[in-house]
């Protein structure tokens, strides 16, 4: 078994109070993509307070919903429920592939049919906007609190991947570069260990570990923040360059691809 997969078998066995939280996460998803004027206020206006955009929600939604298909059973979700499910799923995950901008198909009649499969979805789990309207603010809100601590990390990573920081010199770029690393070693520990309530796809963990796993070891080998470009280091470079490519971390100024 791969030496970093093997590393992620205790993270994916989930307390029933974990799987609760992770149906109601899914449903919170579902809820916004059934919600026109949602969207409209946060996706195209961005009036808040939600943090949120199109592409964080198909981030959001694609990185938690892996184990509920595979084990729907534990989830007590029925096969209708499931059914359900699954014909919405495909749905957007097909529309989200070839869609990036809402303000381009917030309009389409194709963006209608995926907000009545997710209305659909919601009727399936007697999932009102109505009924359960506090408890999805509440989930919303405790998962951009979330989505902010993940985008704030792989700005860092960003950072740390800029080719202007291979040899590291005493100026004004110390000072970022070291909060950049700071901030890394601050966050990574719990990201890691709760990887799923992050929304984070096993895929993308798998990514992130190892990155993290050669760059943590190079840090500790360091006496002091100074050191020239080698080899080793372009190798550490070039994976955090593979961790921003997985969670499609996009920037102008880092322009990664």
């Amino acid at each position: 078994m791969d030496k970093t997969t093997s590393g992620l078998s205790n993270l994916e066995e989930l307390t029933e109070e974990q799987k609760k939280d992770l149906l109601d996460l899914i449903l919170s998803v579902v809820v916004c993509i059934s919600d026109k004027e949602y969207q409209y206020r946060v996706w195209i206006r961005g009036e808040g307070p939600e943090v949120d955009d199109f592409d964080e929600t198909v981030c959001y939604y694609s990185g938690i919903t892996n184990d509920v298909f595979k084990n729907y059973k534990e989830y007590d979700i029925s096969d209708i429920q499931l059914s359900t499910l699954q014909k919405f799923h495909d749905a957007f995950q097909k529309f989200s592939d070839d869609n990036d901008y809402a303000h381009d198909f917030i309009e389409a009649p194709e963006w209608a049919e995926i907000i009545e499969m997710a209305k659909d979805v919601l009727k399936a789990f007697d999932c009102t906007k109505e009924k359960n309207k506090l408890a999805v603010n509440e989930l919303i809100k405790r998962a951009n609190i979330r989505i902010q601590t993940r985008k704030l990390l792989l700005e860092n990573i960003a950072k740390i991947s800029n080719e202007k920081n291979h040899v590291i010199k005493n100026g004004d770029n110390d000072d970022a570069f070291i909060k950049a690393i700071d901030y890394y070693f601050d966050k990574i520990g719990s990201i890691l260990d709760d990887y799923r309530n992050y929304e984070i796809s096993i895929e993308r963990i798998t990514v992130l570990k190892r990155f993290h796993e050669k760059f943590q070891t190079f840090w500790k080998s360091k006496d002091s923040p100074q050191f020239k470009a080698t080899p080793e280091w372009n190798e550490i470079i070039e994976l955090a360059k593979d961790v921003l490519k997985a969670f499609k971390y996009y920037r102008e100024e880092e322009a990664v691809c």
